[in-house]
C-alpha cells in the first residue's frame, strides 16, 4: 500500500504541478500576444501587501498615437489659419474699398450686439 500512495503523497506536497506550469506558460503567451505585461510584487500598497504592475503596451501605443495625431492636426490648423489670414489680408492691401463693400451691415450689427 505504501508503494502504491507514494506518488500520489509526492504530487501533493509539490506546490507546482506540471498543469500548473503549462497554464502558466499558456496565460504568459496570451498576455505577450496581446501586449500586456505584468511585473509581479512591484509594489506595497497601504496596508503592506505587495501588488502586481500591469502595462497594458498595445493601450499606451493606442494612446500615444491618438496624442501625437491630435497634436499634428492642431498644428496644421494653426498653419491653415495663419494662411487664410494672410491671404484675406492681402486681399485687404489689393483692393480695400471692395473688401470693405464686401462686408455685410448687419455682420456689422452683429458682432457689435455680441460684444456688448
Amino acid at each position: 500500500m505504501a508503494i502504491e500512495l507514494t506518488p500520489i503523497f509526492f504530487k501533493l506536497m509539490l506546490t507546482k504541478t506540471p498543469y500548473d506550469y503549462i497554464a502558466e506558460n499558456r496565460d504568459d503567451l496570451i498576455r505577450a500576444e496581446h501586449g500586456i505585461e505584468v511585473k509581479y510584487d512591484y509594489y506595497q500598497d497601504k496596508q503592506g501587501v505587495e501588488r502586481h504592475l500591469v502595462v497594458n503596451h498595445e493601450a499606451e501605443r493606442m494612446i500615444y498615437e491618438k496624442i501625437k495625431t491630435t497634436e499634428i492636426q492642431k498644428t496644421l490648423t494653426d498653419y491653415a489659419i495663419g494662411k487664410y489670414l494672410e491671404r484675406e489680408q492681402k486681399k485687404i492691401d489689393e483692393n480695400l474699398d471692395e473688401y470693405i463693400k464686401s462686408i455685410k451691415p448687419e455682420d456689422i450689427n452683429n458682432n457689435e450686439e455680441k460684444e456688448a
